[in-house]
């Protein structure tokens, strides 16, 4: 199995407790998403530096996307730009921008399931639609790329 399939299996399990935590609590700790990020920036410089520059460029230009958008809505919070990150090491460039369209369009169709249950109020976590977006995207990437 290649590393990318390896770095895709890391990426969902890491991904899994991620989602959890940040239905439960809205929330995205440091503790898993620090070490995903490390994990695929390490596997990346060892098994495929030729990349490595664009994966980082990938990555500081998702976590600047995010920030902005975080400053001024408020909505997003520091492990979604974390994670968003790790989805664009993961995915890379320009693919990431796939990874995060997915996400959106996932967040949305969950939205609108909200707006027919009349609860669209509710704080809605994003990180699962990120985790998601990075998981389809991937799995695009090493089935049909």
């Amino acid at each position: 199995m290649s590393l990318d399939y390896w770095s895709l299996l890391i990426f969902i399990l890491f991904a899994l407790p991620l989602a959890i935590i940040d239905i439960k609590e809205l929330r995205l700790p440091d503790f898993l998403t620090l070490p995903l990020y490390i994990f695929l920036l390490i596997s990346i410089a060892i098994f495929n530096p030729s990349i490595l520059m664009s994966s980082i460029f990938a990555s500081v230009i998702s976590m600047l996307l995010f920030y902005c958008v975080g400053f001024f809505t408020k909505p997003l919070g520091g492990g979604d730009i974390k994670l968003v990150a790790s989805v664009a090491l993961l995915c890379g460039y320009p693919l990431f921008f796939i990874a995060l369209l997915t996400s959106v369009l996932c967040a949305l169709l969950y939205y609108i399931f909200l707006l027919f249950k009349n609860k669209a109020q509710e704080p809605i976590p994003f990180g699962p639609f990120l985790a998601t977006g990075g998981i389809i995207t991937k799995l695009f990437i090493l089935l049909f790329l």
